[in-house]
């Protein structure tokens, strides 16, 4: 696998040598995409193995 300059295209190769790209987009917000899809903010444990270290937990999802 490997994506393209800008990040935009994934490409990716099977056992059999066949080769397909997979054009990526991102949600206008993406922030408010992922809370849609989870349901609910990080938890603490989540923030500390997902988030940098040094950055103070935070509510991530309203």
């Amino acid at each position: 696998m490997a994506f393209d300059e800008d990040m935009t295209t994934l490409i990716s190769t099977t056992a059999d040598a066949t080769t397909q790209t997979w054009r990526l987009r991102l949600p206008a917000d993406p922030f408010a995409a992922m809370c849609a899809l989870a349901g609910r903010s990080l938890t603490a444990q989540e923030y500390s193995q997902y988030v940098p270290a040094g950055e103070a937990f935070a509510k991530t999802c309203p």
